[in-house]
């Protein structure tokens, strides 16, 4: 036979255990019991190095399966730790001199310092990009080899020493030494040079690009893992109040209170919660690994992020965007740089009719009879067919193609810029729709509901439903979260931002 014990007390001490553990988990006012009563519980922590970190004060539960079996409540996440990191000084288009990134050795040790025991911030997995993704290196060694092409370009043509016998008899013979030299006219060797060192000036920009073209990503898969951390603690508390609803529901069964329907729907609950735990755990670890990769150490193994979902981001005027975009995007660099290169090649075309001329003096000996003589000559091409007219207009279809291409590198990184931005907008109106209205809403209705239950007024399936209201729309949130970090990192890549956010 049941135990009987007066129902008011029974709902009473059951809501206010409950009403307790929900506000532990939600961040929630604890209402037990007493309307007036309530208790703020506050989550935000200072974290090292100036840095703001998010801990969540319910212990991360070791399984899905243990959640389901007993819930942990007794220890705190420990702070995560944002160390202070340096970015390696980019190649600058106004000169030749780059600082090379550190060569790729094949270890598997990262090259950068890892925060131990806390999470990994996006400075340091930039600055291991920055020491060990592959592409960086190749980048870097093209401006090696097009400064060693810019070298050569402008090297003068070597002497040439030679010696003859143009006469040799049985009387009188001829020898000499000679020394020729190739006298190159019309700055010849100056506009192949110039057109070279565009290269090198584009393959700069390219580092950049390139260095860009590594980050945003990594950036993006930075956020995403963020957001997939965020999204496991929320599902963990959410595992944690239907464990809780489950306990309760039994309990009020037991006591007479509640029905065997509840309890199953609630054990239902239960097991979808930790499926979808389970679920957000394996995405939460491919996710890291993403990062890892992404920053060029794939044998990096970390366990936690540590960042900040919650700053403000900078909401910009798309005109204004699309014109700062188009004017720091190296991008625009490259197709300029090879507008600039054609330009001096079609110059180089059209001189390279204009003749080198060839010099030669030299010292001859004459026997029987005995002769010292000076030689010379002078030599030239004469440009009577061959005057470079085939160069000349591929020259100049290729510097209109280079001219055009501008344009569509204009038109392209527009495109790129609004779309992201469209995205973020969206995105960003999304989260500030539920952070000022939704989840208030969702909380206010999860603290009135927990009045009602505590006096008896609504039935516990009531009070279950508050519940799941309210964490859907923070895991709602956290995917518009999602969506916000990710385009605006898209855009900070765009506009080539080295502090970010």
């Amino acid at each position: 036979m049941r135990a009987s014990h007066p129902r008011g007390w029974r709902r009473l001490s059951l809501s206010a255990f409950l009403a307790f553990q929900l506000a532990n988990s939600l961040e929630l006012p604890v209402v037990a019991g007493e309307p007036g009563r309530t208790m703020r519980i506050d989550r935000r922590v200072t974290a090292p190095a100036g840095g703001l970190a998010y801990r969540e004060d319910v212990a991360p539960a070791p399984s899905a399966a243990a959640n389901a079996e007993n819930a942990r409540t007794d220890d705190a996440a420990p702070p995560m730790p944002m160390p202070e990191s340096s970015l390696p000084v980019m190649p600058s288009p106004e000169g030749n001199q780059v600082i090379p990134p550190a060569p790729v050795n094949g270890s598997t040790e990262p090259q950068a310092d890892v925060p131990v025991g806390g999470g990994m911030t996006l400075e340091s997995v930039i600055a291991l990009a920055d020491a060990n993704h592959p592409r960086l290196v190749t980048a870097f060694q093209q401006i090696q080899s097009f400064q060693g092409l810019s070298l050569q370009a402008g090297l003068y043509p070597n002497p040439v020493l030679g010696t003859a016998g143009p006469q040799n008899g049985v009387s009188t013979n001829q020898y000499n030494v000679f020394v020729a030299q190739d006298i190159v006219m019309a700055n010849k060797l100056g506009l192949s040079r110039a057109g070279v060192e565009r290269e090198v000036q584009q393959a700069q920009y390219n580092y950049t690009l390139t260095r860009f073209s590594v980050i945003t990503p990594l950036r993006q898969r930075f956020y995403q893992a963020l957001t997939a951390q965020r999204r496991v603690d929320v599902l963990r508390r959410l595992v944690l109040i239907s464990t809780v609803s489950r306990d309760v529901a039994n309990r009020l069964f037991d006591a007479g209170e509640g029905t065997r329907g509840d309890s199953l729907l609630l054990d239902i609950e239960l097991d979808k919660a930790n499926l979808a735990l389970n679920n957000s755990e394996i995405a939460l670890r491919a996710a890291l690994k993403q990062v890892a990769i992404a920053a060029g150490v794939a044998d990096l193994q970390i366990s936690r992020l540590s960042g900040d979902l919650e700053l403000d981001l900078p909401v910009y005027d798309l005109e204004h965007l699309r014109s700062e975009v188009a004017y720091l995007n190296s991008a625009t660099g490259i197709a300029n740089s090879a507008v600039e290169r054609d330009s001096f090649r079609l110059q180089r075309a059209i001189v390279e009719p204009i003749p080198n001329v060839n010099v030669m003096a030299g010292y001859q000996n004459q026997t029987g009879p005995s002769e010292n003589q000076v030689i010379y000559q002078l030599a030239m091409i004469v440009p009577l067919w061959n005057k470079n007219q085939g160069n000349i207009l591929s020259a100049q279809a290729n510097l209109a193609a280079s001219r055009a291409d501008v344009e569509r590198v204009l038109l392209d990184l527009a495109e790129r810029t609004t779309f992201s931005y469209n995205t973020f907008l969206a995105a960003e109106q999304r989260v500030t729709q539920y952070e000022s209205r939704i989840l208030p809403k969702a909380r206010e209705t999860l603290e009135v509901t927990q009045q009602l239950y505590s006096q008896g007024q609504i039935d516990f399936l009531r009070l279950l439903q508050a519940q799941r209201t309210l964490l859907e729309a923070e895991l709602a949130r956290n995917d518009s979260q999602e969506v916000r970090w990710t385009s605006a990192a898209d855009i900070a890549g765009l506009l080539q931002l080295e502090q970010w956010p």
